[in-house]
């Protein structure tokens, strides 16, 4: 299978609505959509940042106050 068969399998998978879809297309479009969704894409994928969120996850459970800070 190669990179697009993949990708294309992949979106499938996600099993989104036309309007989803829609929402995504017009999303990918906005520069500024673009610069927020790379900032994220960077951060995420920092060891740092994901040890950081981590032990603050971890904190919040052991405080009991997931659902006050990310809701139901």
């Amino acid at each position: 299978m190669d990179d697009r068969e993949g990708l294309d399998k992949s979106l499938k998978d996600l099993n989104l609505s036309g309007a989803e879809v829609d929402k995504f297309t017009k999303a990918f479009k906005d520069p500024e959509f673009i610069k927020l969704f790379e900032e994220y894409a960077k951060e995420v994928s920092d060891p740092k940042a994901k040890a950081e969120n981590d032990a603050y996850l971890r904190q919040l459970e052991f405080e009991g106050r997931i659902e006050e800070v990310y809701g139901k």
